[in-house]
C-alpha cells in the first residue's frame, strides 16, 4: 500500500479581519494555496549567466506553439497547454508522450518580469528578470567616529 501526503495551506481568507491594508497579500496567498500540486507538465528553474535572471524550462514534447497560452495576472503567470483535435484523433499503435491538456501556474515575487519566452525543441522557456530597486539594495554604512550622549539626544 502506498500512502501519499497532500500538502495543504491553512485557510487564511479570515485574516483579512485582523491586519488592515494587507488584502492584496492575502489574496495571493489564498492564490497559491489553491494552485494544484501537479507534477505535468516537468519543469527546471535555472540560473542564469547575469544576476538575477532566471529560466523557467518546461518539457512540452509533442506540443507546438500553437498549443500554448501564456497569461501573467496579477504576479501569476499562467501556462496552459491543449493539442489540437487532430492529434488526439490519430491512430496510435502505441502512445507514450503525455498529449493531455495542463495548466501550470507560477507565482511572481513583486520585483520579478518576465522578459522573454521562447519555444525550441519542445522546451518552453521563460526568462525572469529580478530587478530591484535602488532603494532596497543593500547599502554599506560608514562607522563614524565616537559621539557623546549629548549629541545623541540632541539630534532629531
Amino acid at each position: 500500500m502506498t500512502l501519499t501526503a497532500k500538502r495543504t495551506l491553512p485557510d487564511i481568507s479570515n485574516f483579512n479581519d485582523f491586519f488592515v491594508g494587507f488584502d492584496r497579500l492575502f489574496d495571493h496567498l489564498n492564490s497559491a494555496s489553491q494552485i494544484s500540486s501537479s507534477t505535468y507538465p516537468p519543469y527546471n528553474l535555472r540560473k542564469g549567466e547575469k544576476e538575477g535572471h532566471v529560466f523557467l524550462e518546461l518539457a512540452l514534447a509533442g506540443f507546438k506553439k500553437e498549443d500554448l497560452d501564456i497569461v501573467l495576472e496579477d504576479r501569476k503567470l499562467k501556462i496552459e497547454g491543449v493539442k489540437n483535435e487532430h492529434y488526439l484523433k490519430e491512430n496510435y499503435i502505441y502512445q507514450g508522450i503525455a498529449g493531455r491538456p495542463f495548466t501550470r501556474e507560477f507565482m511572481l515575487a513583486p520585483d520579478v518580469e518576465v522578459s522573454e519566452v521562447f519555444f525550441e525543441d519542445g522546451i518552453l522557456t521563460v526568462r525572469l528578470v529580478q530587478e530591484i530597486p535602488e532603494e532596497k539594495k543593500p547599502k554599506k554604512l560608514e562607522i563614524g567616529g565616537p559621539v557623546s550622549e549629548k549629541e545623541l539626544l540632541t539630534e532629531g
